[in-house]
């Protein structure tokens, strides 16, 4: 399988903002440095334990779903939901199955967030954006 990763002209930048030793001066910061391998992960997940050992890949496994959940809190967090609100969605939680919310909704609840001023020159404008469509 390929595995890729870059540095960007940004991240070259940063790293050369704080390079004393002079340990980046190979990167030109004009462009972004990419590098691909191929690496042999194993053809499915019963060669990938043979290869490398259930318990490495029972904590990669681990790791990346605590990697994922820690987001999904902190996202919640920002949401301002409860403890036992996040708690509750995480009961049925399934790794792997994504749960998409409707633009109209995430576009609904934006607007709700808006102070009432605002809210209304939204909605406005909203009305406005329709009015046109529709004539």
């Amino acid at each position: 399988m390929k595995v890729s990763a870059a540095l960007t002209t940004y991240q070259i930048k940063k790293l050369k903002e704080d390079d004393k030793e002079n340990k980046f001066a190979h990167l030109s910061g004009d462009a972004n440095v990419e590098a691909e391998i191929e690496y042999d992960f194993g053809g499915d997940i019963y060669a990938a334990i043979e290869k490398f050992g259930e318990e490495v890949i029972q904590n990669l496994v681990i790791g990346h779903m605590k990697f994922t959940i820690q987001a999904k809190i902190r996202d919640f967090l920002s949401e301002g939901k409860t403890q036992a609100e996040i708690q509750e969605y995480f009961t049925t939680w399934k790794p792997g199955v994504v749960t998409r919310v409707p633009k109209i909704e995430k576009e609904k609840k934006r607007l709700l967030a808006l102070d009432p001023d605002a809210r209304a020159k939204e909605v406005a404008k909203l009305k406005e954006m329709l009015a046109a469509m529709e004539g």
